[in-house]
């Protein structure tokens, strides 16, 4: 199973998506963990720390 993946979808749906200078985040660079599928972020890290900005369905 992928890391940080909780939703039974494939696994071929899932993304890690780098954005930089998110509007959200503080303009930081971000990474979202997404399923494509079900359109759940699962987890959101600042790209640069690993810091964990976002942690959904738990």
């Amino acid at each position: 199973m992928i890391q940080h993946k909780k939703c039974t979808c494939d696994e071929d749906a899932w993304e890690e998506i780098v954005v930089k200078n998110d509007d959200y985040f503080h303009n930081k660079t971000v990474v979202y963990y997404h399923c494509d599928e079900c359109g759940e972020d699962f987890r959101i890290e600042d790209f640069e720390t690993g810091e964990e900005l976002f942690l959904g369905n738990e």
